[in-house]
């Protein structure tokens, strides 16, 4: 009687594939949290009765880009923006509070959460691609039955 010969083979550019789509769009959603701070009526205590937004140019300059894998760069590309998220002093001496939406997005937005929920998504999406889904499947099933 012959011996069964197992093959295993690991793609493991498909999971880092899907790593990285997920990272790509846990950080569009994330920015997308910013923008929701920045419209956001009363999102800074020292400004309750309004949001950022005067003209808008401030909320469409925002560019999210990914130099490399596994890396971010958030950046609102008008002159004004590092005045308005930190603040500044006027030229009579009085003081504009920043308001720092990043800081605010980051505090609600749970990264590592939304990371492990979107991987968890790309992952089976990742299974699904993979050929004898329907034979693995069964494989296990008797696998589950048999460790009972």
């Amino acid at each position: 009687m012959g011996r069964t010969k197992p093959t295993i083979t690991f793609n493991g550019g498909a999971i880092k594939g899907a790593a990285l789509r997920a990272f790509q769009i846990t950080m569009i959603e994330l920015g997308e949290t910013f923008q929701e701070v920045i419209e956001e009526v009363g999102a800074f205590s020292d400004f309750p009765q309004s949001d950022i937004v005067d003209t808008g140019d401030l909320r469409d300059s925002q560019q999210i880009k990914f130099p490399q894998p596994g890396a971010v760069k958030f950046d609102w590309s008008v002159e004004y923006a590092p005045y308005v998220h930190e603040g500044y002093i006027l030229q009579n001496g009085n003081t504009q509070s920043g308001r720092p939406w990043t800081k605010v997005g980051l505090s609600r937005f749970n990264v590592q959460m939304r990371y492990a929920e979107n991987l968890n998504q790309e992952l089976k999406q990742v299974k699904n691609k993979r050929s004898g889904v329907g034979k693995r499947r069964d494989f296990q099933r008797n696998l589950n039955n048999f460790s009972d």
